[in-house]
Protein backbone atom coordinates (compact mmCIF):
# COMPACT_ATOMS: atom_id res chain seq x y z
CA UNK A 1 0.00 0.00 0.00
CA UNK A 2 1.32 3.30 -0.75
CA UNK A 3 1.59 5.94 2.27
CA UNK A 4 0.47 9.20 1.39
CA UNK A 5 3.06 12.19 2.28
CA UNK A 6 1.83 14.86 4.72
CA UNK A 7 2.01 18.30 2.87
CA UNK A 8 4.73 19.62 4.38
CA UNK A 9 6.70 16.47 3.46
CA UNK A 10 5.65 17.12 -0.20
CA UNK A 11 6.72 20.33 -0.13
CA UNK A 12 10.39 19.98 1.21
CA UNK A 13 10.41 16.74 -1.66
CA UNK A 14 9.83 18.97 -4.69
CA UNK A 15 12.16 17.21 -7.99
CA UNK A 16 14.79 19.58 -8.66
CA UNK A 17 15.14 18.54 -11.67
CA UNK A 18 11.69 20.62 -12.32
CA UNK A 19 12.57 24.01 -14.20
CA UNK A 20 10.63 27.14 -15.50
CA UNK A 21 8.72 26.99 -12.19
CA UNK A 22 6.72 30.08 -13.46
CA UNK A 23 5.06 28.51 -16.34
CA UNK A 24 2.49 26.27 -16.44
CA UNK A 25 3.12 22.82 -16.74
CA UNK A 26 2.30 19.15 -17.89
CA UNK A 27 2.63 16.37 -15.86
CA UNK A 28 2.82 13.34 -17.39
CA UNK A 29 3.31 9.31 -16.02
CA UNK A 30 4.32 6.39 -18.78
CA UNK A 31 2.85 2.98 -16.57
CA UNK A 32 4.71 0.16 -18.01
CA UNK A 33 3.70 -3.69 -17.69
CA UNK A 34 7.03 -4.75 -17.66
CA UNK A 35 5.33 -8.61 -16.53
CA UNK A 36 6.46 -11.80 -17.99
CA UNK A 37 3.48 -11.16 -20.93
CA UNK A 38 5.86 -8.93 -22.32
CA UNK A 39 8.86 -10.75 -23.49
CA UNK A 40 6.69 -13.04 -25.47
CA UNK A 41 5.42 -12.13 -29.25
CA UNK A 42 2.53 -14.49 -30.40
CA UNK A 43 3.21 -13.24 -33.84
CA UNK A 44 7.19 -14.19 -33.46
CA UNK A 45 9.89 -12.56 -33.50
CA UNK A 46 11.18 -9.60 -31.33
CA UNK A 47 9.95 -9.69 -28.01
CA UNK A 48 7.40 -6.23 -27.39
CA UNK A 49 9.68 -5.36 -24.10
CA UNK A 50 12.28 -4.83 -26.87
CA UNK A 51 10.30 -2.87 -29.39
CA UNK A 52 9.09 -0.77 -26.48
CA UNK A 53 12.35 -0.06 -25.38
CA UNK A 54 13.68 1.43 -28.72
CA UNK A 55 10.18 3.26 -29.16
CA UNK A 56 10.78 5.02 -25.82
CA UNK A 57 14.44 6.24 -26.59
CA UNK A 58 13.41 7.20 -29.95
CA UNK A 59 10.41 9.50 -28.35
CA UNK A 60 12.71 10.98 -26.01
CA UNK A 61 15.13 11.87 -28.74
CA UNK A 62 12.10 12.82 -31.13
CA UNK A 63 10.22 15.45 -28.62
CA UNK A 64 14.31 16.66 -27.61
CA UNK A 65 15.01 17.71 -30.69
CA UNK A 66 11.02 18.83 -32.39
CA UNK A 67 9.26 20.69 -29.23
CA UNK A 68 10.69 23.77 -28.39
CA UNK A 69 12.09 24.96 -25.13
CA UNK A 70 8.66 25.87 -23.65
CA UNK A 71 7.47 22.17 -23.86
CA UNK A 72 10.91 20.48 -23.33
CA UNK A 73 11.09 21.59 -19.94
CA UNK A 74 7.26 22.35 -18.98
CA UNK A 75 6.22 18.51 -19.73
CA UNK A 76 7.39 16.53 -16.79
CA UNK A 77 7.37 12.63 -17.21
CA UNK A 78 8.03 9.76 -14.55
CA UNK A 79 8.18 6.29 -15.82
CA UNK A 80 7.08 3.66 -13.40
CA UNK A 81 7.18 -0.31 -14.25
CA UNK A 82 5.23 -3.02 -12.87
CA UNK A 83 5.48 -6.77 -12.67
CA UNK A 84 5.64 -8.49 -9.73
CA UNK A 85 5.74 -4.70 -7.89
CA UNK A 86 5.95 -1.44 -8.55
CA UNK A 87 9.31 0.90 -9.10
CA UNK A 88 9.89 4.58 -9.66
CA UNK A 89 12.29 5.13 -12.53
CA UNK A 90 14.70 7.48 -11.64
CA UNK A 91 12.93 11.23 -10.42
CA UNK A 92 9.91 13.33 -12.33
CA UNK A 93 12.35 15.06 -15.05
CA UNK A 94 11.57 17.43 -18.22
CA UNK A 95 10.45 15.33 -20.93
CA UNK A 96 13.70 16.12 -22.75
CA UNK A 97 15.85 14.83 -19.70
CA UNK A 98 13.62 11.26 -19.42
CA UNK A 99 15.16 8.09 -17.88
CA UNK A 100 14.94 5.53 -20.85
CA UNK A 101 15.78 2.47 -19.07
CA UNK A 102 16.67 -0.82 -20.65
CA UNK A 103 13.30 -2.78 -19.38
CA UNK A 104 13.01 -6.46 -18.90
CA UNK A 105 10.25 -8.46 -18.41
CA UNK A 106 9.75 -11.20 -15.90
CA UNK A 107 7.09 -11.81 -13.18
CA UNK A 108 3.11 -11.44 -12.42
CA UNK A 109 1.07 -8.55 -14.23
CA UNK A 110 0.59 -6.78 -10.24
CA UNK A 111 -1.23 -3.89 -11.79
CA UNK A 112 -3.66 -2.96 -8.56
CA UNK A 113 -0.20 -1.88 -6.88
CA UNK A 114 0.70 -0.14 -9.90
CA UNK A 115 -2.56 1.99 -10.31
CA UNK A 116 -2.22 2.86 -6.72
CA UNK A 117 1.24 4.38 -6.80
CA UNK A 118 0.25 6.14 -9.95
CA UNK A 119 -2.60 7.54 -8.36
CA UNK A 120 -0.34 8.32 -5.64
CA UNK A 121 2.46 10.29 -7.72
CA UNK A 122 0.06 12.28 -9.39
CA UNK A 123 -1.36 13.39 -5.88
CA UNK A 124 2.05 14.45 -4.86
CA UNK A 125 3.42 15.94 -7.71
CA UNK A 126 -0.16 18.13 -7.96
CA UNK A 127 0.47 19.42 -4.75
CA UNK A 128 3.79 20.27 -5.14
CA UNK A 129 3.13 22.17 -8.10
CA UNK A 130 0.66 24.12 -5.85
CA UNK A 131 2.98 24.51 -2.90
CA UNK A 132 5.31 26.15 -5.22
CA UNK A 133 3.04 28.26 -7.09
CA UNK A 134 3.16 26.84 -10.28
CA UNK A 135 0.62 26.01 -13.02
CA UNK A 136 -0.83 23.02 -14.56
CA UNK A 137 -2.56 21.31 -17.19
CA UNK A 138 -4.36 18.74 -16.71
CA UNK A 139 -2.06 15.33 -15.91
CA UNK A 140 -1.72 12.40 -18.30
CA UNK A 141 -1.61 8.94 -16.76
CA UNK A 142 -0.70 6.60 -20.11
CA UNK A 143 -1.26 3.12 -18.84
CA UNK A 144 0.65 0.21 -21.39
CA UNK A 145 0.23 -3.51 -20.45
CA UNK A 146 0.34 -6.65 -22.61
CA UNK A 147 -1.85 -8.72 -20.03
CA UNK A 148 -4.16 -9.96 -17.78
CA UNK A 149 -4.30 -8.44 -14.22
CA UNK A 150 -2.82 -11.56 -11.75
CA UNK A 151 -4.52 -9.63 -9.10
CA UNK A 152 -7.67 -8.15 -8.21
CA UNK A 153 -7.79 -4.49 -9.23
CA UNK A 154 -10.44 -3.14 -7.64
CA UNK A 155 -8.88 -0.73 -5.40
CA UNK A 156 -6.59 0.44 -7.93
CA UNK A 157 -9.65 1.03 -10.13
CA UNK A 158 -11.60 2.79 -7.22
CA UNK A 159 -8.35 5.14 -6.97
CA UNK A 160 -8.12 5.74 -10.64
CA UNK A 161 -11.88 6.87 -10.59
CA UNK A 162 -11.36 8.84 -7.83
CA UNK A 163 -8.51 11.00 -9.38
CA UNK A 164 -10.36 11.06 -12.63
CA UNK A 165 -13.32 13.34 -11.24
CA UNK A 166 -10.43 15.40 -10.33
CA UNK A 167 -9.38 15.85 -13.87
CA UNK A 168 -6.24 13.71 -15.29
CA UNK A 169 -6.96 11.94 -18.87
CA UNK A 170 -6.09 8.30 -18.35
CA UNK A 171 -4.66 6.80 -21.72
CA UNK A 172 -4.93 3.03 -21.51
CA UNK A 173 -2.76 0.89 -24.30
CA UNK A 174 -3.35 -2.59 -24.60
CA UNK A 175 -0.33 -4.16 -25.99
CA UNK A 176 -0.48 -7.60 -28.61
CA UNK A 177 -3.07 -9.63 -29.57
CA UNK A 178 -3.82 -10.81 -26.21
CA UNK A 179 -3.94 -7.74 -24.01
CA UNK A 180 -6.62 -7.18 -21.37
CA UNK A 181 -9.64 -5.72 -23.35
CA UNK A 182 -12.30 -5.41 -20.17
CA UNK A 183 -9.61 -3.55 -18.51
CA UNK A 184 -8.90 -1.74 -21.13
CA UNK A 185 -12.54 -0.76 -21.58
CA UNK A 186 -13.24 -0.64 -18.03
CA UNK A 187 -9.93 1.73 -17.55
CA UNK A 188 -11.50 4.11 -20.86
CA UNK A 189 -14.48 4.52 -19.10
CA UNK A 190 -12.92 7.30 -16.59
CA UNK A 191 -10.80 8.43 -18.99
CA UNK A 192 -11.75 9.41 -22.74
CA UNK A 193 -10.14 6.54 -24.90
CA UNK A 194 -8.20 3.67 -24.93
CA UNK A 195 -5.83 2.31 -27.56
CA UNK A 196 -5.02 -1.40 -29.08
CA UNK A 197 -1.42 -1.84 -30.51
CA UNK A 198 -2.85 -5.20 -31.67
CA UNK A 199 1.03 -5.84 -33.54
CA UNK A 200 2.99 -4.02 -31.18
CA UNK A 201 3.29 -0.39 -32.96
CA UNK A 202 4.74 1.38 -30.09
CA UNK A 203 6.74 3.67 -32.23
CA UNK A 204 2.85 5.10 -34.11
CA UNK A 205 1.46 5.02 -30.84
CA UNK A 206 4.45 7.47 -29.31
CA UNK A 207 4.16 9.53 -32.49
CA UNK A 208 0.93 10.49 -31.94
CA UNK A 209 1.97 11.32 -28.01
CA UNK A 210 5.00 13.40 -29.58
CA UNK A 211 1.77 15.18 -32.03
CA UNK A 212 -0.40 15.43 -28.58
CA UNK A 213 2.53 17.08 -26.78
CA UNK A 214 3.00 19.59 -29.95
CA UNK A 215 -0.29 21.38 -29.05
CA UNK A 216 0.85 22.91 -26.19
CA UNK A 217 3.36 24.92 -28.01
CA UNK A 218 0.36 26.65 -29.99
CA UNK A 219 -0.58 29.96 -28.83
CA UNK A 220 -4.68 30.12 -27.60
CA UNK A 221 -5.08 26.30 -28.31
CA UNK A 222 -7.17 24.65 -26.24
CA UNK A 223 -4.53 22.28 -25.31
CA UNK A 224 -6.91 19.07 -23.46
CA UNK A 225 -7.76 17.92 -27.01
CA UNK A 226 -5.61 15.29 -28.53
CA UNK A 227 -5.14 14.62 -32.13
CA UNK A 228 -6.54 12.10 -33.98
CA UNK A 229 -4.94 8.64 -33.76
CA UNK A 230 -3.56 6.96 -36.80
CA UNK A 231 -6.51 4.88 -38.60
CA UNK A 232 -4.91 1.10 -38.31
CA UNK A 233 -4.82 1.85 -34.23
CA UNK A 234 -7.78 0.05 -32.60
CA UNK A 235 -9.50 2.75 -31.19
CA UNK A 236 -11.90 2.16 -27.97
CA UNK A 237 -14.38 5.07 -27.08
CA UNK A 238 -16.18 4.69 -24.16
Amino acid sequence: MVQEKPVNQVAKMGPDEIVKLYEPHLPCILLIDTSASMGYNPHGGEPPIEMLNRALVKFKQSVSEDLGMYARQCIDILIIEFNDSSKRIGEWKPIEEMDTPTLTACGATNMNDALIMAVEELREIRLWYNVNGVQTYRPWLVVITGGEPTSCIEEGIERVKEMADKGPRIIPVGAGPNCPMGLLRSLSNVGELAVVLSHYEFDMFFSWLHRCMRRMEIPHCYFDNVVELPSNLLLIHK
